[in-house]
């Protein structure tokens, strides 16, 4: 019977880095290098139907697929950035999923969620992203606040709402 779980749960990662590498090819551009997709939201629905080790399996498979067979772009500093973000994402669910099940004020959760993976963002894009870019980080600071800042927010807040639109029927799902 544990094997079986193990496949199950093989199988469940594998179908939802598939869906999400699908809804990353719906990706559309906001200003360059900034693109919308909603590939994030099957990494929280791993995180939270089987922990966060899953949901980062699904956050890394979904770009490596990405990576091989969609980008167009042989730098892979989008998916790095894409990566990252769909960690500081699914990190709060993985952290307060106890609090989730018990009445935890879902609105808060997800404002406090969404405000920390955008300022996380911000620090990983000056130090990370941004070199990866060939970007200036001559008034990178201002440029983070002014467009990736509230870009992150909009993107957290699109998620969120999905997902608690969907998660009265994730119940269904057994691992």
């Amino acid at each position: 019977m544990m094997k079986n779980n193990k496949t199950r749960k093989m199988v469940y990662i594998a179908f939802l880095s598939a869906m999400s590498a699908v809804l990353f090819m719906f990706e559309f551009p906001i200003m360059p290098p900034l693109q919308m997709d909603l590939s994030d939201l099957p990494v929280i629905i791993a995180t939270v139907t089987m922990g966060w080790i899953p949901g980062i399996c699904v956050a890394l498979l979904k770009n490596l697929l990405h990576i091989i067979f969609i980008s167009k772009n042989p730098m892979i500093a989008g998916e790095i950035a894409n990566f990252l973000y769909a960690v500081c994402i699914l990190a709060p669910f993985a952290i307060y999923k106890p609090q989730l099940k018990h009445g935890f004020n879902k609105i808060v959760f997800a404002a406090i969620s969404v405000v920390l993976a955008a300022v996380v963002m911000n620090v990983l894009n000056y130090y990370i992203t941004f070199p990866l870019f060939h970007l200036s980080k001559n008034g990178a600071w201002e440029i983070l606040f002014a467009t990736y800042f509230p870009f992150n927010l909009v993107k957290g807040g699109i998620l969120f709402a999905l997902y608690y639109l969907i998660e009265p029927y994730l119940h269904r799902i057994k691992l």
